[in-house]
């Protein structure tokens, strides 16, 4: 009886079958499975830095009260959604370079403004951008399996810029709320059209 795999495994089997060959000195036949360089996840984290800094641009424009106002959602604030988006993105930056989690600031929360929690959370987007534009996923996939980091490096990119669009969507949200005007365009069709070469 043949042997079955779920949906969910056949990408670890997969990966792992890979490494072994390139381990015993194989080479897949399928270059496009493992690249060195993938420009939909290099496209990915650039759309991020562009998005999280339209909304920095935006968000300095407005005080601390404003931004530290109670607002229902995820956080009790826009500060906190901005404070968690910069803890959370550099800390899957540190997983990615295979290092201990990383947290930004001491304790759970940022005693910084908010400004500084703005300028932080865009810097922690161009170091993630310029570390995958840089990346070997061959080599970051390696040692993520090797040291049984859970994750690949592929799925991790993805979920930072989906968990930041989640939590842009919040911040839009609570902005309305407060009153907030301009509101950044930040859909990835929009930074499509943008940036078309």
């Amino acid at each position: 009886m043949p042997m079955i795999i779920s949906a969910k495994n056949f990408k670890f089997v997969f990966f792992s079958l890979c490494i072994l060959l390139l381990l015993i000195g194989c080479e897949p036949k399928n270059d496009s499975v493992m690249l060195e360089k993938s420009e939909p996840i290099n496209r990915l984290v650039t759309y991020n830095r562009w998005a999280n800094e339209q909304f920095v641009t935006w968000l300095m424009e407005y005080d601390e009260t404003l931004l530290s106002a109670h607002v229902e959602s995820s956080f009790p604030s826009i500060r906190a959604t901005v404070v968690h988006n910069w803890g959370a993105e550099t800390g899957w930056t540190s997983y990615l370079q295979n290092k201990e989690w990383q947290r930004p600031y001491d304790g759970d929360s940022f005693s910084g403004s908010t400004k500084d929690a703005l300028l932080q959370w865009l810097e922690a987007s161009r170091i993630l951008e310029d570390f995958i534009h840089n990346a070997d996923f061959v080599v970051i996939n390696q040692d993520l399996l090797k040291n049984e980091r859970e994750y690949l490096a592929e799925d991790v990119v993805m979920h930072v810029v989906n968990h930041a669009t989640q939590h842009r969507g919040q911040i839009i949200t609570m902005a309305r709320a407060l009153g907030l005007q301009n509101i950044p365009r930040t859909d990835l069709i929009f930074f499509a059209k943008e940036n078309r070469d």
